[in-house]
């Protein structure tokens, strides 16, 4: 029987991002994944993203971005683990999301909204996404090498659009083995609905991997 995989994106304020990965509680037995260190899920783990953001009326924005799994739930929304995320912005007050894999589907919650994300294994092709936000279809692209500051990576790249016409909007994951999110890129333009359309707004919004702090540093490079 073919393993498939679980992969999750969130939208938020901050930043969408996935999660591939087990446990080894043993309170709960983990999910059998063949991409189970895809990104580590042990407790402690946390990711640092160099954020910047460029568009037509503001003056370039830069922060620091800090992803911490915090700890874990069990029997939560009908899946047997779930994780408990902080993320902080430049060393502030930090809000909280929830997330939840189980072989080929994934759960996110954050306080003000809830997300499911299907899949039918971690092959190249498109997976389907129900909940408030992000409905068009996600499609696992393509394989390639990704620079950061953290460093060159093998990724897998992931793409989603909007498809509409007067306000489309795009975005790029790249997600690396044993350490998860590398670099994340969303785009975003909008026209006067002229003849021939005119550009009144964008925006552009790229997130880096500084730094990974692993729990297990065996498991990664």
């Amino acid at each position: 029987m073919r393993n498939k995989n679980a992969i999750c994106t969130l939208a938020s304020v901050f930043l969408l991002i996935v999660i591939i990965g087990c446990d080894d509680n043993p309170k709960v037995p983990p999910v059998e994944q063949a991409y189970c260190h895809f990104m580590p899920t042990d407790v402690g783990n946390k990711w640092e993203y160099r954020v910047t953001v460029d568009s037509k009326f503001k003056p370039r924005e830069e922060y620091k971005l800090v992803y911490e799994i915090k700890s874990t739930k069990q029997n939560y929304e009908g899946f047997p683990l779930a994780y408990v995320v902080t993320i902080t912005k430049d060393g502030g007050s930090s809000t909280e999301l929830v997330l939840a894999c189980e072989d080929d589907k994934c759960y996110v919650e954050r306080v003000s909204w809830a997300y499911l994300m299907e899949d039918d294994g971690f092959d190249i092709g498109v997976w389907t996404q129900t909940g408030l936000v992000d409905d068009e279809p996600l499609e696992y692209i393509r394989n390639v090498r990704v620079t950061v500051p953290y460093g060159e990576e093998q990724c897998r790249e992931l793409f989603w659009d909007n498809q509409r016409e007067f306000k489309p909007q795009e975005r790029h994951e790249y997600y690396a083995e044993n350490v998860g999110l590398v670099k994340y890129e969303n785009f975003y333009k909008e026209y006067k609905g002229s003849e021939p359309p005119e550009l009144i707004d964008w925006r552009n919004e790229v997130h880096e991997l500084v730094a990974f702090e692993n729990k297990h540093p065996e498991t990664t490079h």
